[in-house]
């Protein structure tokens, strides 16, 4: 009737074996919980000590010659307040416009290729796109996208 597949019941739903009759957990399933069974607290005691020991060296304590420079000159800033000379990646905006402008760039070159569009139209466009990145545009200047 089954032609050699073990049909799916409740032994198997509950993670025993109807074969040997052991009664074993797989894969600390909910069965495993059902029957008072608890999972051991092991890799919850690892995650908070590793939590822990990332949050210890996040905000470094202000050296004494920094606050000794603010309190000198209260009333005169120390430095810019958009200094990031020290940040390890550029920033987000910056790859994101880069990006932009290259969709933008793709799409002026198709026009500058295609014949059937208006030369009034190719010229509208590239004189938004030169606005947009700052230097004069052509269809030659786009290449460099």
């Amino acid at each position: 009737m089954y032609k050699g597949r073990v049909p799916v019941t409740a032994a198997w739903v509950a993670g025993r074996s109807p074969q040997d009759g052991r009664d074993e957990c797989r894969y600390r399933d909910i069965a495993c919980f059902k029957e008072g069974r608890q999972m051991s607290p092991r890799p919850l005691i690892v995650c908070f000590v590793m939590l822990l020991a990332g949050g210890v060296g996040a905000q470094p304590a202000p050296s004494g010659a920094a606050t000794a420079a603010t309190a000198e000159g209260a009333g005169k800033p120390v430095e810019s307040f958009r200094d990031t000379t020290g940040y390890r990646y550029p920033a987000l905006s910056r790859t994101v416009r880069d990006m932009q402008n290259l969709a933008y760039a793709l799409q002026l070159r198709d026009y500058c290729a295609d014949e059937r569009v208006s030369d009034e139209f190719v010229k509208a466009q590239l004189a938004s796109f030169s606005r947009i990145t700052g230097r004069t545009e052509s269809c030659r200047t786009l290449l460099a996208y």
